[in-house]
């Protein structure tokens, strides 16, 4: 299971890297080839910080994919608790074992 989760997270990065490029690009304008590359560098930074890039990343989905809000925050905050649920429960079920 703890493999599936980290194919699972590492596809939502994926997916969440784009949303946020995305929204940069749509929110600022920068559609060009330098801008794009720029924005990309930026998306790429910020969409590994757990609650920013999620933020973002639900940005882009409502404004550069035209998903409803309700949509993009259950696609972008569920699969970030489900893995901190996990992770927790992982941690509190190793103390019980020693």
């Amino acid at each position: 299971m703890k493999k599936f989760l980290q194919l699972a997270y590492f596809a939502f990065a994926i997916m969440q890297l784009f949303a946020v490029w995305n929204s940069l690009e749509k929110l600022t304008g920068m559609e060009a080839v330098i801008f794009g590359i720029l924005s990309f560098l930026v998306s790429a930074i910020v969409s590994v910080l757990p609650f920013v890039g999620s933020v973002f990343g639900m940005f882009g989905a409502v404004y550069a994919w035209d998903w409803s809000w309700l949509q993009a925050a259950l696609v972008f905050f569920s699969l970030p608790a489900v893995v901190i649920i996990w992770t927790l429960g992982d941690r509190r079920w190793d103390g019980f074992r020693r």
